[in-house]
């Protein structure tokens, strides 16, 4: 694998565990009321979006080895630049639904050796 795109994969990967890490022992309802904690849940979503994105362009084969991939890149660039169009619940419902997939396909691709490639 490229370096540039491991090294932007491990970005994602930091990024969301945080998120989940952070998020494990909530509901809803927390999330929702605790702007602190949203607002740096959503930071790190930008993080997740611009790092994947820089993984692709520095290898574009990996978008098809993340099948999650471009939704997840969609969803995060949106988080960034259209960010008062999305809700708390739906910000949360990513977070619950899409972003443990991610993370596990993301893991999976960082722990291939260097030399395998799809």
């Amino acid at each position: 694998m490229d370096p540039e795109a491991r090294e932007r994969l491990t970005h994602v990967r930091d990024a969301a565990r945080t998120i989940i890490g952070w998020t494990a022992s909530s509901d809803f309802g927390e999330y929702e009321s605790d702007s602190l904690s949203s607002s740096a849940c959503e930071y790190q979503l930008v993080i997740v979006g611009e790092a994947l994105f820089r993984a692709f362009v520095a290898e574009p084969k990996l978008a098809n080895d993340v099948s999650q991939g471009r939704a997840a890149l969609a969803f995060c660039r949106k988080v960034t630049s259209d960010p008062w169009s999305l809700t708390d619940q739906e910000v949360w419902l990513f977070i619950r639904s899409q972003l443990p997939g991610l993370l596990s396909e993301v893991e999976r691709l960082l722990q291939r050796p260097d030399s395998e490639v799809s």
